[in-house]
């Protein structure tokens, strides 16, 4: 299609969800629903419950009566004399009535929305040689069970099983390569395994999957989108170890996510990343350069946090209100601790700065209310304002021979240290 053409549909397209706040369609991504909507311009006729458009001598199905008596439906595989090769945009849309669907072997296209909103639907079974399952397919059939996908499907459209709350299991054909997002958004889904054909998990592709507790994700996983686990029920999880990004908020508000293993590939830890999971110990590779924005924030079962000696700034509120932590170290080439980094850590005691830190920012370790001793193994660093507030039980200790301290340091006493810890 002419390059033109496509920005045009595109604004046209776009300006309609205008208030949509998910990701817009771009390019020409959206040219299968386009497509489907073009098939409606053609002439139209009604064979019963069926109104159908024919073009090329094949039936595409573009509407349907929902009979108030129509629960089991199957597709004939012919109207009118013609096969039924295809069905349209939104054709069985919002048929509340329909249980289970039956789709002929010559269908090999189904277009976006075709069963959107068909809260009863517990069944379907689609037919090989159908390709994609397009945006929005299935989006809203609450009480969708059970589904089988022929090994000719190679995608799955954004939302394309969105808000299916009964579907707690899905087998994933190896000819699939690509999953869009939220494609499993607010699904039933328990576990699932992605094959190796895929290798990018995108963004909020299992968000709000509460019910997830274990999937498998191959070698062949490269990147991991934003959101891409939001609110699931992961209890662990291993990252393979081609993955090289993982964007922010991938695993935020997983309370049940207790274990992750990190791969050497990583080299940033993203925003938000792990914000209020329910991860008990971390342990960040060297590989790692970077710890974003509260990444740990609010991990209240957290108790321990190893920081690999790549890492050289981490940033504000990162491990903030992580209640129960009470043992971190700090590799050797942090150079920035951020604002309230470790702000309401109300369980931490101790915790030793290395040599490299040069600045630490403002409320770092405020609030941490039984911190008795920051252990200082450099010169002074730059210091920003209530970085001990009230820490009133706190002593801070630094080595001789290092410099820049006096008899207080932020608000709280100084002694010289040893070098060993009580």
């Amino acid at each position: 299609m002419n390059r033109n053409i496509c920005g045009m549909l595109a604004s046209i397209i776009n300006y309609s969800f205008r208030q949509n706040p998910r990701p817009r369609l771009r390019n020409c991504t959206w040219l299968a629903m386009v497509t489907g909507l073009l098939l409606r311009l053609l002439p139209t006729a009604a064979h019963g419950q069926y109104i159908y458009t024919t073009n090329n001598n094949t039936i595409t199905i573009t509407g349907y009566s929902c009979p108030t008596n129509a629960s089991a439906v199957t597709i004939p595989s012919q109207l009118e004399g013609l096969p039924v090769t295809s069905i349209g945009v939104a054709a069985f849309q919002r048929c509340t009535n329909l249980t289970s669907m039956t789709i002929p072997t010559g269908v090999t296209n189904i277009e976006a929305k075709a069963f959107n909103g068909c809260t009863s639907l517990t069944s379907v079974t689609i037919p090989d040689g159908v390709t994609n399952i397009k945006v929005d397919t299935f989006t809203g059939c609450k009480k969708l069970a059970s589904i089988t996908l022929p090994n000719s499907i190679t995608s799955i459209g954004s939302d394309g099983f969105s808000g299916c709350k009964s579907l707690t299991s899905i087998t994933l054909p190896t000819s699939i390569s690509i999953i869009g997002a939220y494609a499993f958004d607010d699904c039933g889904l328990t576990s699932i395994t992605i094959p190796n054909s895929i290798t990018n998990i995108v963004g909020f592709t299992f968000d709000g999957c509460a019910s997830l507790t274990n999937i498998t994700l191959p070698s062949s996983v490269t990147n991991i989108g934003a959101f891409a686990f939001y609110g699931s029920g992961l209890t662990s999880i291993t990252i393979p170890s081609r993955v090289t990004s993982i964007g922010s908020d991938a695993f935020d508000s997983c309370t049940n996510l207790a274990s992750v293993t990190l791969p050497t590939s990583i080299t940033t830890i993203k925003a938000f990343l792990f914000y209020g999971s329910g991860l008990a110990s971390i342990k960040i590779p060297d590989s790692v350069t970077g710890i974003g924005e509260m990444a740990f924030a609010d991990c209240d079962r957290l108790t321990s946090v190893t920081i690999g000696n790549g890492v050289t700034n981490i940033e504000q509120s990162a491990f903030a209100e992580c209640s129960s932590l009470s043992n971190v170290t700090i590799g050797n080439h942090v150079t920035k601790l951020g604002s309230q980094v470790f702000e309401k850590c109300t369980n931490l005691t101790n915790i030793t700065i290395p040599a490299s830190i040069i600045s630490i920012g403002d409320g770092a370790f405020q609030k941490c209310g039984n911190l008795t001793e920051v252990n200082f193994l450099g010169n002074a660093p730059k210091l920003g304002a209530a970085v001990f507030d009230n820490d009133n039980k706190v002593t801070i200790r630094y080595l001789s021979g290092t410099t820049g301290w006096e008899a207080t340091f932020g608000g709280r006493p100084t002694a010289t240290w040893t070098g060993k810890t009580p």
